[in-house]
């Protein structure tokens, strides 16, 4: 009965993945996906108990219930990781990692995050969190409160998704918001779409008018850079610049040269091709 349930619990959750009014067949292809989130699951809760988990592996820890576990060791790892760039004199503005809405209704996450700050001796704005706009559009007054005390605590709030439209523009008003990340949509249709080029232009300008920054995210063309360079954006990141990078990867382009960590953002890039 266990596995009946379970099956018919798959068979939903891909139907809601349709849209309303949709219905889904637990056939061999929907079994096989059930089969691989499990060995997943299996795995990443092995890479916690021996301290090989990365934070790319998130969002698969959110849908097998393990993103408390693995949003805590991410955010240990980030604290690390500033106490590490800042003993070896390294510039670099702040480190930022995603967290989970899950994470912001813990009872303990303040605790956790003050912990890491005082227990690395984390200088203020080092840290940041980013947080995705859909948290905004659910229990708003608990979010809210919870990220005023973490502004409090010196921490950096990215908000993700900036424009996307699924919490109003003037949502940021009230909020300790340092930083916004335009919805990578606009920057992917630059391009094509001249709409989507005025719109990104136009919250661009938004942000720098409430002194907020805003980062470009999904670069991958130079006509992207040079279109947000005619708009004045302010950060910019993707694929164009760097691929998602390991620690030591990282802490090896922030000691080095431009020249040199061109050299290594390139080997990293074919990695990536392979």
């Amino acid at each position: 009965m266990t596995s009946v349930l379970k099956n018919l619990d798959a068979a939903v959750s891909a139907a809601e993945e349709y849209g309303p009014n949709q219905y889904a067949v637990f056939d061999s292809k929907l079994h096989e996906q059930v089969l691989r989130r499990q060995a997943i699951a299996r795995y990443l809760q092995t890479a916690l108990e021996k301290n090989e988990i990365e934070v790319r592996y998130r969002p698969i820890a959110e849908d097998s219930g393990q993103i408390r576990a693995v949003g805590y060791y991410a955010l240990e790892d980030a604290g690390r990781l500033i106490a590490r760039l800042m003993k070896e004199g390294k510039e670099f503005e702040s480190i930022c990692i995603p967290v989970s809405p899950l994470l912001l209704t813990q009872e303990d996450f303040i605790d956790k995050v003050e912990d890491v700050i005082t227990r690395f001796h984390i200088p203020s704005g080092k840290l940041a969190l980013e947080l995705d706009d859909t948290t905004l559009s659910s229990v708003y007054l608990n979010v809210n409160i919870t990220m005023q005390e973490l502004a409090h605590l010196g921490v950096e709030l990215v908000l993700n998704h900036f424009g996307s439209g699924c919490v109003p523009v003037t949502g940021i008003l009230d909020l300790p918001v340092n930083t916004v990340k335009l919805e990578r949509m606009f920057v992917w249709q630059l391009e094509t779409n001249p709409s989507c080029a005025a719109i990104a232009g136009g919250l661009i300008q938004i942000a720098k008018n409430l002194n907020i920054h805003i980062i470009a995210e999904g670069v991958e063309t130079e006509n992207q850079l040079n279109t947000l360079n005619g708009y004045e954006c302010e950060y910019q990141q993707g694929f164009y610049y760097a691929p998602t990078m390991e620690k030591e990867t990282l802490i090896k382009v922030l000691g080095c040269t431009l020249e040199e960590s061109r050299i290594t953002v390139k080997e990293e890039k074919k990695k990536m091709a392979r």
